[in-house]
């Protein structure tokens, strides 16, 4: 005898704000009743999905259960203990869950399946989405790309799963006035400054694998940011020149023109005088272009157009307030910003020439080749950036650059490595001095068992106040870069 059963799964997560039944997405077994769509309720964080159906386990349900959602490692039931697939399934069904991040919508599809052990019937989760290796977590992409947004690792019981935030990536804390506290006679490269590396390569709806950042120019400049590095692109028509931010020469990689990102700049600043902005500007892609005299000619004449501050010698805050303070990787020219070029890929190095600089600068920015037979490459990314923090001294300028790429698109990242080597001593104990540090995804944020989630920025920026706010040693949950 076939009997109809109430089947209840619990969802809980802060971020879903929906979820939907896919039509004709319920696989059952042959024989069972059933009475699709299931009655979906919210209360709070937590979600009900009810379906009504019959209980029958059948080993071709777990089969076509494991190939819709990617196989193996696309799995995960909190209670099968040493199993990594169900042998036998009842039921399962897909369901189209909205997550709200920084206040877009994105939307996974994942799919639930309820099977048996013991005396209870327990639910399986999957979906390509999902990924079981040491942790078990779900990818929010962006539609319609597969760009992340947000990452949430699973856990849950017998009829319930959790998802919590993995990257945390809404904890962005808003800090555009953080200058208005350091004195005007203070050189700027004595300023502990939080930067982004290759700052215009946003995630957006028409992104591709070369972005390195998931807030525009203008959030991360209110989030604190005060180094941005802006790569160009130069294009020619008929004797007119116009330059986008790109991010290398190959691929899809443009994103917004110049003109606006210099635009946000100087939107930011008038609205906030006390800060200043440095930018760092190098051509990353000529298009063939072989006239570079006249693109740099009129690049300098866009330039002029902009509360833009070029000299020589190193300047106080009190000369640069309100103002974008240009650093040159092209050419020798004080027009486009003061010369820093250095030698590629630099595993930590006195920049050369001098010429139009009348300071000296270290860099390390290794940012290909890491990780060798010893060390991966996070470790070795993270040595060398700590290893160029105490070499500079007053008054000299630090590039210390946190990120590399792996197989020409993977990125490594060290933020929560860096939480970690902060977190290990009180104020006291954490150096005093850090120059201008790069990274990407600045505000990917970890959890800590003192201050809750923080990230990388706003360690950075307290670093120039003895670490106001964040006085205390604490401990990262960086389990996560294992994966």
């Amino acid at each position: 005898m076939t009997i109809s059963h109430s089947n209840k799964v619990k969802i809980k997560c802060n971020a879903i704000e929906s979820i939907e039944y896919i039509d004709g997405s319920l696989v059952i077994t042959g024989g069972q009743p059933s009475s699709p769509p299931p009655k979906i309720t919210e209360s709070g964080a937590t979600w009900t999905i009810d379906m009504e159906c019959g209980r029958k386990g059948s080993s071709s349900v777990a089969d076509k259960f494991k190939d819709t959602c990617g196989g193996a490692k696309h799995v995960y039931c909190p209670t099968a203990f040493s199993d990594k697939t169900p042998g036998k399934l009842n039921f399962y069904f897909g369901v189209r869950v909205g997550f709200s991040l920084s206040g877009e919508t994105y939307f996974v599809e994942i799919y639930l399946g309820q099977g048996h052990v013991f005396l209870r019937n327990n639910w399986w989760i999957g979906g390509k989405c999902i990924a079981n290796k040491k942790a078990v977590i779900l990818n929010v992409p962006t539609i319609p790309t597969l760009d992340l947004a947000e990452v949430y690792t699973i856990s849950g019981g017998i009829s319930n799963f959790e998802l919590k935030s993995w990257l945390a990536t809404e904890h962005s804390h808003e800090q555009p006035n953080w200058l208005r506290a350091v004195p005007d006679s203070k050189a700027i490269c004595d300023i502990n400054l939080p930067g982004t590396h290759d700052s215009a390569a946003i995630n957006a709806l028409l992104s591709t694998p070369y972005a390195c950042h998931s807030h525009t120019l203008s959030q991360q400049m209110l989030y604190g940011v005060r180094l941005l590095d802006i790569r160009l692109s130069v294009h020619e028509n008929r004797g007119e020149f116009t330059f986008i931010t790109c991010h290398g020469d190959i691929g899809p990689n443009e994103y917004q023109t110049f003109p606006s990102a210099l635009d946000e700049c100087r939107a930011f600043l008038s609205g906030n005088p006390s800060e200043f902005i440095a930018m760092s500007l190098k051509v990353d892609d000529w298009n063939k272009i072989t006239n570079k005299t006249g693109a740099y000619t009129a690049l300098a004449n866009l330039l002029n157009g902009y509360p833009v501050y070029t000299s020589a010698n190193m300047p106080t805050l009190g000369q640069v307030r309100g103002k974008i303070y240009l650093l040159n990787r092209m050419t020798n020219d004080l027009n486009l910003g003061v010369p820093i070029g250095w030698t590629d890929n630099t595993p930590g190095s006195w920049a050369g020439d001098k010429s139009n600089r009348n300071f000296r600068l270290y860099v390390q920015d290794k940012y290909t080749g890491l990780g060798s037979s010893t060390e991966s490459a996070e470790e070795e990314k993270f040595r060398l950036f700590t290893q160029a923090i105490p070499v500079t001294s007053r008054g000299q300028m630090l590039l210390n650059f946190a990120s590399g790429v792996q197989s020409v698109i993977y990125g490594v990242y060290i933020m929560g490595q860096l939480l970690e080597y902060f977190g290990k001593n009180d104020a006291g104990g954490r150096p005093a001095r850090l120059g201008w540090s790069l990274f990407d995804y600045i505000s990917t944020a970890y959890s800590t068992n003192v201050y809750g989630y923080i990230n990388i920025l706003q360690i950075i920026i307290s670093s120039n106040f003895d670490y106001k706010g964040y006085t205390k040693s604490f401990k990262v949950d960086t389990g996560h870069e294992e994966l």
